[in-house]
Order: C-alpha cells, then sequence, then structure tokens
C-alpha cells in the first residue's frame, strides 16, 4: 500500500509566543492558537510544524517562560518548531553566511536548550522562500534535509528556472542532499481547502503540503478543519518533522 501522509504548518509564528509572556495563562494551551492546535491532534491525530521569528526587539524565543516550554518539550510529538527568519520581514539573501549561519545556530539553540531537540523541525519553510546556496549548504549542516517550497509561481532559495519546472512537474527535486518539495494548498487564499484536496487525493498524491500563517488563524480554523476530516477520512497521515 502506497503510503499517503500529510505536511500542515503554520508561518510567521510570532505573537502568540509572545501573548504567553504577557498574559500568564496557566497553560499553553489556555491559548486560543494552541488549544486549537492540540484539539485538532487530539480529535484527529493531527500534527504541527510552526515557523516561527526569533525576536523583534522587545520579546524574543529565548524568553518563552519555563513552565510553557515544559508543556512545548511534552507536546514534541505533535508540536515542533522551526526557524523562520530572525525578525519579520527579513531578507535573509542581504546576511551574509556568516550572518545567516549566526542567526540560525542561535534559534536552533534556543530551541534545544529551552524545549527540547526533538521539538525542532528539519523540514523548513523560510521567510519569501530566500535563501542563497551557501545559506543552503549552512541549513544542512544544522540537519535540515527538506525546504519547503513556493505554491505560487517564481523561484524558491537557490533554484534555478530550469530546476523549478522539474519541481513543478513532479512535487519534488532534490539536489546536494537537501530535498525541495512543493507547497500544495495555502489556507489563507483557499476558502474551500477540503474541495482543492480532492483532485490530489484522487490522483493518489503520495504525499500533500499544506500551511497557512497565524495571524488568521482563527478566521481560518473551521476551513483547516474540514481539510483535516476529509484527510483523515481518505487515509492521510499527518507527519512533522
Amino acid at each position: 500500500m502506497t503510503l499517503k501522509r500529510a505536511h500542515i504548518s503554520f508561518d510567521d509564528v510570532f505573537a502568540s509566543l509572545r501573548w504567553l509572556s504577557r498574559n500568564n495563562p496557566v497553560s499553553v494551551f489556555d491559548m486560543s492558537f494552541f488549544g486549537s492546535l492540540r484539539r485538532l491532534h487530539r480529535e484527529y491525530g493531527a500534527v504541527f510544524s510552526l515557523y516561527a521569528f526569533h525576536g523583534d526587539g522587545t520579546f524574543a524565543v529565548d524568553m518563552i517562560p519555563d513552565r510553557y516550554c515544559r508543556e512545548f518539550r511534552q507536546a514534541a510529538d505533535w508540536l515542533k518548531f522551526g526557524f523562520h527568519a530572525d525578525v519579520c520581514g527579513q531578507n535573509v539573501l542581504r546576511l551574509d553566511v556568516d550572518g545567516f549561519n549566526k542567526i540560525l545556530k542561535r534559534f536552533h539553540s534556543v530551541m534545544h536548550e529551552r524545549i527540547s531537540p526533538e521539538s525542532v523541525c528539519r523540514r523548513v519553510r523560510l521567510h519569501n522562500w530566500a535563501a542563497t546556496p551557501e545559506q543552503v549548504a549552512v541549513m544542512k549542516t544544522e540537519g535540515i534535509r527538506t525546504l519547503l517550497c513556493r505554491d505560487n509561481d517564481g523561484l524558491s532559495y537557490d533554484l534555478v528556472p530550469e530546476e523549478a519546472a522539474l519541481l513543478a512537474a513532479s512535487g519534488c527535486f532534490k539536489k546536494n542532499e537537501v530535498q525541495y518539495s512543493r507547497t500544495d494548498i495555502r489556507y489563507d487564499d483557499c476558502p474551500d481547502a477540503d474541495v482543492a484536496l480532492v483532485p490530489l487525493i484522487e490522483r493518489g498524491a503520495g504525499e500533500i503540503v499544506l500551511f497557512g500563517h497565524e495571524k488568521p488563524f482563527a478566521r481560518d480554523l473551521e476551513r483547516i478543519e474540514r481539510s483535516i476530516r476529509l484527510l483523515c477520512r481518505n487515509g492521510y497521515e499527518f507527519f512533522a518533522e
């Protein structure tokens, strides 16, 4: 039997982490964003990757209170964090390789020491799908082996047009031991994500990649849940790595 699996992630994760520090709920899961993710995990077995910013000058991920870090550690089998960018709006292409190496290692160090190595994503989507060949090489040294690519036209990371065409045709492309995987559905722009899933399911897609953003999550929750329910009914397993 062909393995069927689905990867669901959310980009620009930051405001929810800052909210925890400023509002001090009893539990991480008292916060609507994380509480909704836990409910979807418990009801459907869904697991999630959260691609986060490191900080903004007033808050950084290393300021997450210890008690919430413990809860994230306990949820490491279904809730993982990956590097998205150092700050919102950052263009990593403007960083030299040493600068990029520094910010990536800093993020991973915080996650390893404050939460758990098991909570760190090795499959990531960088902000604006941007990275130079040298930056991709740095990510590989940090254990990142898969880069999630655009759901729309344009180049992702260090791919050239010919490579991007091969990615578009097959859904994945590999070079220098790094896999580039196409993103299939963006919740933000797709009010009927479950309907958009049907052609992928009918043609027997072995892997489906869906993503959204933290900010519109509450608005998109119903469509997210519909898509998860449909994937479950059609035998897809959820994975985060």
